[in-house]
């Protein structure tokens, strides 16, 4: 994480060590960033949430683009390890009972495509992964990221793929920094989410 540029700072260790802090400091659960790339065990985080009585309510990917793996890359070699890197982070937010935050994941507008072709080709990704979701009792939350990527970047645009995705695995995730710097206002923010947001971020 030191060699990363990332916007919050995180609790490192063992999981073990992890749950153990969280609640000694009052907290529920965690929020786990693993690295996209050497995705961990599901069965050992598993096994120190339910030890310890840690919540892991969402898996967040957040680690992806500064890694350059981004779900709606126009390379398909980066496209596929991005989505098999996101695949196995649901695997993983499946079997600890949470949900998955796509955030930056998803990348920027990608570049030399029609709108068109960008509307396809996001259809195609969100419905693979949100089945994969439903497959494995996990939940993927769509944010947008208007602060600091260039698609999907309002709560109304995010909502509007959720309705059409239809799916009970393809949720809304809200984010008060969003809703303060991007959105016109809180209230506003909120309504446009359309009741879909299923996780907050403060």
């Amino acid at each position: 994480m030191s060699q990363i540029p990332f916007v919050v700072r995180l609790l490192e260790g063992s999981f073990e060590a992890i749950c153990e802090r969280a609640l000694a400091w009052g907290y529920d659960g965690i929020e786990f960033f693993p690295d996209p790339e050497d995705v961990a065990d599901p069965t050992e985080l598993e096994r120190a949430a339910s030890a310890s009585g840690c919540l892991v309510p969402v898996i967040d990917t957040g680690l992806m683009l500064p890694r350059g793996l981004t779900l709606l890359d126009p390379d398909p070699t980066v496209r596929a390890r991005a989505m098999d890197a996101f695949g196995r982070m649901i695997e993983l937010a499946g079997l600890v009972g949470g949900s998955v935050n796509m955030g930056g994941a998803r990348g920027n507008r990608p570049p030399g495509m029609s709108e068109a072709e960008i509307d396809r080709l996001t259809e195609e990704v969100f419905r693979s992964l949100s089945e994969r979701a439903e497959q494995a009792g996990s939940r993927i939350l769509l944010e947008p990221t208007g602060d600091y990527t260039s698609y999907i970047t309002t709560v109304a645009e995010t909502a509007c793929w959720a309705e059409r995705i239809g799916s009970p695995a393809f949720a809304v995730m809200l984010d008060t920094y969003q809703l303060g710097e991007v959105e016109p206002s809180f209230e506003e923010g909120i309504r446009d989410a359309k009741g879909l947001a299923d996780h907050i971020h403060l």
